[in-house]
């Protein structure tokens, strides 16, 4: 049985050996941070992009990722703008 954490690794390590762009829609922030070089946030109806907030590091781990407090809290701030 795989984790959600190990399709995730996986997801990055597919990600750099194939050196694709990745489309993922998610609502998990850790899952975002971790995941992405950018992130769009989106709101208003119709929907569109409010935001856009780059992910600079290259080498993530699980440690780097439990680091990223201010970068979780600007996301929910740009999440709750109205």
């Amino acid at each position: 049985m795989i984790s959600r954490g190990d399709m995730q690794d996986w997801l990055l390590s597919v990600r750099e050996r194939l050196n694709r762009t990745v489309l993922l829609v998610t609502h998990d922030m850790d899952e975002a941070i971790y995941l992405s070089d950018r992130i769009l946030i989106l709101g208003g109806s119709p929907a569109s992009i409010t935001c856009e907030i780059a992910v600079e590091e290259k080498h993530r781990d699980r440690q780097w990722l439990y680091g990223q407090g201010a970068l979780r809290q600007q996301i929910y701030e740009e999440i709750m703008r109205k």
